[in-house]
């Protein structure tokens, strides 16, 4: 499904990747009244030894407004991560800088996945304020015992633990949540990692930034 961060609209085909060298397609669409151009488009992973693209670039000499352009990737994939879009170029004549944001990819023949980690806090929360955390589980087949595992890295640079749960069996298409808290005492970014591990597996990431005031 197409997603708008404007001025463009994107989607980024497959995501469910087999292991191995493979192509991913973008499709792109200028979705403002203005042209863009000499526009450098990147796919970028966040984890290299997960997900490597080998050719990160390519170019877009124009991309008049409702214009669509598809452009091809060769990666090569080991294990599930997360990629983002990058675009610099000029838009309507002046210089354009634009990111999507991350796009979850999985690899190989994956049991189950973190489908959302999510911070319930207002914006800007204060030192000292508990800081609801929750992870949901979606099984794509059937699992026995993954662990969860939920961190916050504080600016300090303590890594704390905050919950390490067994999610029991699984079925696919089930789906589990697991709350948690913490209580930050120190202002500035603190990421929020969750992790899901079937035995010492590792097979899936998500992360979140809160930033306390």
């Amino acid at each position: 499904m197409a997603t708008v961060r404007y001025p463009i609209e994107y989607e980024l085909r497959p995501t469910r990747l087999a292991e191995g060298e493979q192509w991913v397609w973008l499709d792109l669409q200028n979705v403002s009244d203005d042209p863009i151009t000499q526009a450098t488009v990147r796919l970028i992973s966040q984890d290299a030894s997960r997900l490597k693209t080998k050719e990160p670039d390519n170019y877009v000499p124009s991309l008049s407004p409702d214009q669509e352009q598809e452009v091809g990737f060769e990666v090569e994939a080991a294990a599930p991560t997360a990629v983002y879009i990058s675009i610099a170029g000029e838009w309507d004549g002046a210089p354009f800088r634009w990111e999507s944001p991350y796009i979850q990819l999985s690899v190989g023949d994956m049991v189950a996945e973190i489908a959302s980690l999510a911070t319930m806090t207002t914006p800007y929360p204060p030192v000292d304020e508990p800081i609801q955390v929750e992870a949901v589980i979606r099984a794509l087949g059937h699992a026995e015992d993954l662990r969860l595992e939920l961190w916050a890295d504080t600016p300090s640079g303590a890594f704390e633990r905050l919950t390490k749960v067994t999610t029991g069996e699984l079925n696919a298409g089930d789906e589990r949540r697991y709350p948690t808290a913490f209580t930050p005492e120190e202002k500035g970014t603190h990421t929020i990692y969750a992790y899901l591990y079937d035995g010492v597996e590792r097979i899936d990431r998500r992360l979140e930034h809160v930033y306390v005031t």
